[in-house]
């Protein structure tokens, strides 16, 4: 996919001058179209943020990436994914300690409607960083290298995501949790 730096229709604003458009949205210059298309190809988890990193001074923005999973992977019995937790905490780190530092967070939101019935509202967010904050004055191979890697694990982290919880939907007998 060709670079461009000029305003889609749909865009919200123009891309500053360390951005481009990519599909549509303001992306960093520095960002592969490779990783955007893999990362956007994600079966279980929506990419929500990516960053190249910004200088301190600029924005405190290091490079990093956020991920949601997408609202079909969420059981309809809400203590079923929550058995998938424990397992799916061990496989991301197991993915991602060696290079990044990374975070999984998940909240689980009660609220009453007009039928006096209950909405449960889930969100599960993985925020990966490297473990040495980069910059975009650090952008080098050391930066591009990680991305690379991120690739191939968050790929992998997807495969496995998928596999645990389509288990635990027909098995249902693991016990987790959940802290608050």
């Amino acid at each position: 996919m060709p670079v461009s730096n000029t305003l889609p229709a749909r865009s919200r604003r123009p891309p500053r001058k360390d951005q481009r458009v990519w599909r549509n949205m303001n992306v960093d210059k520095q960002l592969e179209d490779a990783w955007l298309e893999a990362f956007n190809s994600l079966t279980v988890y929506k990419l929500i943020s990516i960053c190249a990193g910004h200088p301190a001074s600029d924005r405190n923005s290091g490079t990093h990436l956020n991920f949601r999973l997408k609202a079909e992977w969420f059981s309809q019995d809400s203590q079923n994914f929550e058995k998938s937790l424990k397992k799916l905490q061990l496989s991301l780190s197991d993915l991602f300690e060696q290079h990044s530092c990374v975070r999984m967070d998940y909240t689980k939101t009660y609220s009453a409607n007009r039928s006096s019935q209950h909405d449960i509202r889930q969100s599960l967010t993985i925020s990966i960083r490297p473990r040495v904050r980069r910059e975009i004055t650090d952008y080098d191979d050391t930066t591009r290298a990680w991305f690379d890697n991120m690739v191939s694990a968050m790929q992998e982290f997807d495969s496995q995501s998928r596999q645990i919880m389509d288990g635990d939907k027909s098995c249902g007998n693991s016990h987790v949790e959940i802290q608050k």
